[in-house]
């Protein structure tokens, strides 16, 4: 199953609209916070895709509830999800990482900081990705995630950049 990851538009909604049309086979959209008003668009508009989303620390008012994290099981493999601002992320990802290996997530996806990510810490058997900043990218890039889950439960990520 496939899923395209976003993180920080900061009423930019644009970007999104664009990758979501050149990805029409992937319906089922991550979004990882400071954009929910953003993506309350992206519903009206693609109301065929299935939307997961968190809270970020600049979603202060919003018309869906949204929850700090969220955990989903796919095949086997445990995602967790969070904008990173409540473990502090710009600083260290370890806070979130030990939450992450606590809920037995195979998967860490979080945002906050504006820049694209993907490690592996083999020792945990966690991937911890961002997919950077789909509205108001630092280096002037804006990017987006991709992840397929395959039914044996391996997982694939890496970046897009929107074009």
């Amino acid at each position: 199953m496939q899923f395209l990851i976003f993180s920080d538009s900061h009423g930019n909604h644009f970007p999104m609209v664009n990758v979501i049309r050149q990805h029409p086979d992937i319906t089922n959209v991550l979004f990882l916070g400071d954009g929910l008003a953003d993506v309350e668009r992206l519903f009206a508009m693609f109301p065929q895709h299935v939307f997961r989303c968190v809270r970020g620390n600049m979603d202060f008012f919003i018309m869906r509830e949204a929850e700090d994290t969220d955990l989903f099981t796919l095949f086997g493999c445990r995602v967790m999800m969070m904008h990173g601002h409540l473990a502090g992320v710009k600083s260290s990802t370890a806070v979130a990482e030990k939450r992450a290996c606590e809920a037995g997530a195979r998967v860490l996806l979080y945002g906050h900081t504006h820049r694209p990510e993907c490690r592996y810490l083999s020792d945990e058997g966690l991937y911890v990705f961002n997919p950077g900043s789909i509205g108001r990218p630092y280096d002037g890039k804006s990017s987006y995630g991709l992840m397929d889950v395959l039914p044996d439960g391996s997982v694939m990520l890496s970046h897009g950049e929107v074009k």
